[in-house]
């Protein structure tokens, strides 16, 4: 693999947002009424860059994420 062909990867640990009725963010609970931890990998096609915890990330499927941890 030449070098033009590598690019940066990251692993990000967050969780879920959606928004409520005053446009304001809340984590999104699943069908038990709980939030939990995911992993998301960014890669070749991934674009913006990580600043810091707490920004938000759109996952591919229009999933918007709060990241709590960058790998």
């Amino acid at each position: 693999m030449s070098k033009k062909d590598k690019y940066d990867v990251q692993k990000f640990t967050g969780i879920p947002v959606e928004t409520d009725a005053g446009g304001k963010y809340q984590l999104k609970a699943d069908q038990n009424g709980e939030t939990k931890l995911h992993t998301w990998r960014t890669g070749k096609h991934t674009k913006g860059k990580f600043r810091h915890p707490g920004q938000l990330m759109l996952t591919e499927n229009n999933l918007t994420v709060v990241i709590l941890k960058a790998e």
